[in-house]
């Protein structure tokens, strides 16, 4: 699937090799559990478009927020969330 496609990219861009079964099975229920939190109503939706919003001031304008929930933003946040975790592993960290 394109989401399956997607964790696999992000796995590899981050540890230049590709995910086995585990890690993909492991990167596919992380990605799962926080679609479906991002997918709760609109307190959801909204905490989707905090997390993506944060860091990015250029979102801004006088205050206010330019970025605005969409169908798109549980996906962008959920994948998100997995590249956190994929960056927090001692492997990506040490490189070993």
């Amino acid at each position: 699937t394109e989401v399956s496609q997607q964790l696999e990219y992000l796995f590899e861009a981050v540890l230049c090799r590709r995910p086995d079964r585990h890690e993909l099975t492991v990167l596919a229920r992380e990605y799962d559990l926080a679609m479906k939190h991002y997918y709760q109503g609109e307190a959801g939706k909204e905490q989707a478009v905090e997390l993506l919003r944060f860091g990015q001031p250029e979102q801004f304008s006088g205050g206010e927020n330019i970025l605005v929930p969409t169908e798109h933003s549980a996906k962008l946040a959920s994948l998100l969330i997995v590249a956190s975790l994929i960056y927090n592993l001692d492997e990506a960290v040490t490189h070993e």
